[in-house]
Parts: C-alpha cells; sequence; structure tokens
C-alpha cells in the first residue's frame, strides 16, 4: 500500500495538491489523508476511487493502481465487499477472481462469496440457468447475517428467471420489494456504495421488465433514472443495459431515437471491459442485430448467432438458408422460441405464421414483442 500512495504522493507534490484539499474532496480531515500517504491508516476502497479519479488522468493506470490496493489492503474488510461489487459492475473478471480468493480465505467474508460465484459463473455460462436456479435456491436456504447478502442472493435468484425466459413482471416487482427491503437494513457507511449498486441493478431489471410486459413508458422512466445516477461512471454494465431498453422501447415508434440508444450501447462495449463478460457482450450483439434488421439498417451486422443469421436471411429473402438453419435450432432445442417462430414466418411470407409467433410471444409473457408482428410490412 505503501508503494501506492508514494505515487500517489509524488503527484500531489507535483501539482501542488494539499492534503486540505484532498480532505475536502474525500470529506475528511487533514489528519487522515496524512495517516493514508504515510501507511499509518488504510483508506477505504470508495475513498481511493474518488482519490485516484482525482490525481490520476490515464484509466490504464488508475486501473493498475486499483488491483494493486485490492491485492495489498487488508484492514477493512468492508472494502473488499464493495471492490468486489464494484469488480462486477465493471466487467473486471481477473479482479472478480483474485478478490473472490481473497474473501474466502477470510473468515468474516467468506460465506458471502457465494452469491458473486453465482454471478462470475454467470459471466461465462459456466451452468445452465436452470442449474444456477437450484443452486441459488439452495443457497436461499442458509441463514445469512448480512443483509447486503441476502439482497445480492434474491438479486441472483431474479437472475436465474430472467434466464430461464420467465419474464412475469409481477414476480419482478415482488422480488423488487424483497430486496429494498434488506436494503433498508443496511446503514453502514462503508457499504452506500453497495447499496446503490443493488438499487441500480433492481432498477435495471424492472426496467427490462416492464419492457416486456409492454409498459414502455414505465421502463423508459425507470432507465432515465437510471441515467441520472450520481457516480454513474462507477456502473458501466447497468447503463449498457440501459441503452440497450431504451434502443428497444423506440423499436416501434421511433427510429432515430432507437439507433442513437443502440449506438451508445455498442460503443459503450467496443471501449470497455464489459465485452469480455461473454452473456453482456452476446446480448447487446443480438439486440443490435435485431433491431437493425427490422429497421432496414443492415449495413454492420454482428451475426454471430444462428438466430440473428436466420432473421437476416429471413428479410433479404433467402427463405431455404434461413428455414435450413431454424430446423437445426429446433432440432437442437426442441423446439423454437416465439422470436424463432417470427424469423420463420418472416422467411415464409405467411401472414398465418405470423399470427401464431405473436400466441407464442404472449405466451412468454413478451407482451412488447408481441407487437412485432403487426410492424412487420407484409402483416394485414
Amino acid at each position: 500500500m505503501r508503494k501506492i500512495f508514494h505515487y500517489l504522493e509524488n503527484i500531489c507534490e507535483s501539482r501542488e495538491i494539499s492534503n486540505e484539499r484532498i480532505a475536502n474532496l474525500l470529506g475528511m480531515t487533514p489528519g487522515s489523508v496524512s495517516n493514508y500517504f504515510h501507511n499509518k491508516q488504510e483508506i477505504k476502497f470508495v475513498s481511493f476511487l474518488k482519490l485516484i479519479e482525482f490525481l490520476v488522468d490515464d484509466e490504464s493506470k488508475r486501473l493498475e493502481l486499483i488491483y494493486e490496493f485490492c491485492k495489498t489492503q487488508k484492514q477493512h474488510i468492508e472494502s473488499d465487499r464493495v471492490a468486489l461489487e464494484w469488480a462486477s459492475n465493471n466487467g473486471q473478471l481477473e479482479l472478480q477472481r483474485i478478490l473472490l480468493e481473497k474473501m474466502k480465505n477470510n473468515k468474516t467474508n467468506g460465506p458471502h462469496t457465494e452469491p458473486y460465484d453465482i454471478l462470475f459463473d454467470r459471466n461465462f455460462r459456466k451452468k445452465s440457468s436452470f442449474e444456477t436456479f437450484l443452486r441459488v435456491k439452495n443457497l436461499m436456504k442458509k441463514k445469512y447475517r448480512r443483509p447486503e447478502t441476502r439482497a445480492l442472493l434474491e438479486i441472483c435468484f431474479i437472475y436465474s428467471h430472467w434466464d430461464q425466459g420467465i419474464y412475469n413482471y409481477s414476480f419482478f416487482e415482488a422480488s423488487a420489494k424483497s430486496v429494498r427491503a434488506e436494503l433498508d437494513l443496511i446503514t453502514s457507511e462503508d457499504t452506500q456504495f453497495i447499496k446503490d449498486s443493488f438499487e441500480i441493478r433492481i432498477r435495471e431489471i424492472l426496467a427490462n421488465a416492464y419492457l416486456k410486459a409492454g409498459n414502455v413508458q414505465g421502463a423508459r422512466d425507470i432507465s432515465y433514472s437510471i441515467l441520472r445516477y450520481d457516480n454513474l461512471h462507477w456502473f458501466p454494465a447497468a447503463v449498457l443495459s440501459t441503452y440497450r431498453v431504451l434502443a428497444e422501447s423506440y423499436l416501434f415508434t421511433d427510429k432515430e431515437q432507437s439507433l442513437l440508444y443502440l449506438n451508445k450501447a455498442i460503443s459503450m462495449l467496443a471501449n470497455s471491459p464489459l465485452q469480455k463478460n461473454e452473456a453482456k457482450r452476446q446480448g447487446v450483439e443480438a439486440t443490435a442485430d435485431h433491431i437493425r434488421i427490422h429497421l432496414g439498417e443492415v449495413e454492420k451486422l454482428f451475426l454471430h448467432g444462428c438466430p440473428e443469421k436466420a432473421h437476416y436471411l429471413a428479410s433479404i429473402g433467402q427463405k431455404e438458408s434461413a428455414l435450413k438453419i431454424l430446423s437445426e435450432i429446433e432440432l437442437k432445442n426442441g423446439k423454437l422460441t416465439a422470436h424463432q417462430q417470427y424469423y420463420k414466418a418472416l422467411a415464409h411470407r405467411d401472414n398465418n405464421m405470423l399470427k401464431l409467433a405473436q400466441v407464442s410471444f404472449y405466451k412468454e409473457s413478451d407482451f412488447f414483442y408481441a407487437q412485432l408482428p403487426e410492424f412487420t410490412e407484409f402483416y394485414s
């Protein structure tokens, strides 16, 4: 830790930045700042974030300092939990790995790493959504002392439903209340970052659920509330998801707005470690392909997934090629999703099949995309 603060101290000296100025920035006394720089006291993770954002312009250097901080800090065990939530939000998978191993060896933090293990595995899709659901259910039988652990486990439970294609917004609203009830029990200033982060996670989930339910304005209102949040740059995963929701919400009503938010999401992903998160990357790219194909903007498609390829081929009249892909998907999975049924109808240019696809969207509780057939040109 001394090495880190020796580096920061040199910056302060070269820029003539006093301890008083830093103390005002961090909301503490100049004496505490002096203790940090002279290795007499360990700084908390959020204060460290604010400090390096103020002193260090180079983003890669900041990240290097964060890694070093997380490896060397020992006294503030709350900092490890806060740092782990920051790493999860920022797509820092290696830092998550480091912190998980570090925390598992700590008697206080060890039992509380289990939900983060689930989130870490979810990044790489190591287990099926149903296996994750069962894993979460088993963990929920345990008696966790900390409300933030109980809250995160409830969030994992929500994610496990979403990943299985369960979009019932009433369930998500009820679960959000459970999470917020746990958050109300968090009073320590040391875990305020976690409290804020979990609230943003809940808003992100609800925005997606509202969109699926066809409550477009509700989805937009929640999305805009996320974008107005303080220190939003600490929560890029939620911002990325929010841009996706907004892009989809304008799909049927405002092409320019839809593409505006879509391009924000793509640009953000391209310049973020979040692109290493397979679930995030594939989700954004699949959404981008779907929106662009529907809007006739097919110059910059990703087409990494078979469903997206089938959609594209169906949209340009390559019927046989599209149907071949869809047949392979159906053979592998035993059925087609509502979206895939829509692609099949699009390939056939068949209004009756479009109506059947619409019924499937309703069965999946996806009331937003149930409108999709009605916004298809040959639909009557």
